[in-house]
């Protein structure tokens, strides 16, 4: 591993002990699996094409047996950067972890130029029939990809009822179809938020706030104590996390 070119460059820089470890620990795993199931090939995602081939080496020398490996690209976002969990980015497929909503949102929000890889790479259509689309009109092929992908996952009857809210919110500006999540009337705006996973914490929403992410009825919030009332809001409101996150909220009067 030492006189590996992958390792070499990292030595130069520096490498941590868990991150050279890492490799010998994947490639006893896929020797564990060969010897105990027969397993003759590993898949992983690009970043992890040294780790596989350390464990296709150690298989060679302990087993004389020839294994394989088989990497796939990586799905990036429009910097350029990863899309996963080690990167703190991740799009879950448990509608508990990234809801639908925002599961569709992810796919109708991908850059221009990554619509038609992300076609053959997710969905079930042909190769002829994504080269035929008409990619002029991008912005009906990333709702497409949104729809095919949400219904993948998470079924037809989720997929459609999606799509019906997104239409209304960033088309028809409605919010009746809208799931409306319930709250008493006065509430700290920090609560709502962390309940509704606009933010991971206090301390999110409250950085979220400072930086003029939230907004009601289109009036940026910019007071962490603010207590939302249907005096001065109404019983059904929308809140707005950046321009693309929406949650309806509805107010009960306390008894």
């Amino acid at each position: 591993m030492i006189k590996s070119d992958a390792v070499k460059s990292r030595m130069e820089t520096g490498m941590t002990f868990l991150e050279f470890s890492y490799a010998l620990m994947q490639s006893f795993d896929f020797l564990h699996l060969f010897k105990t199931k027969k397993c003759i090939i590993e898949a992983g995602s690009q970043d992890q094409w040294f780790n596989i081939i350390s464990g296709i080496d150690l298989i060679h020398k302990k087993e004389n047996k020839e294994v394989f490996g088989i990497t796939f690209p990586l799905l990036l976002d429009s910097d350029g950067n990863k899309i996963g969990k080690s990167q703190g980015n991740p799009i879950w497929l448990d509608p508990n972890k990234t809801s639908p909503f925002d599961f569709f949102q992810f796919w109708r929000n991908v850059p221009d130029e990554m619509v038609k890889s992300l076609f053959l790479m997710f969905t079930f259509l042909s190769v002829d029939s994504i080269n035929s689309m008409d990619f002029g009109d991008i912005n009906a092929r990333k709702k497409h990809l949104a729809f095919l992908m949400t219904e993948i996952v998470h079924g037809t009857e989720v997929a459609s009822k999606t799509q019906a809210q997104v239409e209304l919110l960033f088309e028809n500006k409605g919010k009746t179809n809208l799931e409306a999540i319930k709250f008493q009337d006065n509430i700290s705006i920090v609560d709502i938020m962390v309940s509704c996973n606009l933010a991971k914490s206090k301390s999110d929403a409250r950085n979220l706030i400072s930086g003029k992410g939230i907004s009601i009825s289109n009036n940026i919030i910019q007071d962490f104590s603010k207590l939302i009332s249907i005096q001065e809001f109404g019983e059904d409101i929308i809140i707005r996390k950046g321009k693309k996150t929406f949650v309806r909220v509805i107010l009960e009067k306390k008894e």
